[in-house]
């Protein structure tokens, strides 16, 4: 079999009580790759970084066209 691919996972209004939820049930989860929006990307990283979760990108909406997800 082929190697397993990481699933991308965007999540809009990262900084919302559900999509912090989210992303604190996915620390975990090594499988996934978190693609965090919002529009601050200070207090997601502060969240981030509060719950020491260093591997989602956090960038705002603007960006939201550039990648490619699940």
């Amino acid at each position: 079999m082929g190697a397993t691919r990481e699933n991308d996972i965007a999540i809009l209004g990262a900084t919302g009580h559900i999509a912090k939820a989210l992303i604190y049930g996915f620390r975990e989860r090594s499988d996934y790759e978190l693609h965090l929006f919002s529009r601050s990307s200070e207090r997601v990283e502060r969240f981030l970084e509060g719950i020491q979760y260093k591997t989602p990108k956090s960038m705002g909406y603007e960006d939201f066209y550039r990648g490619k997800y699940d």
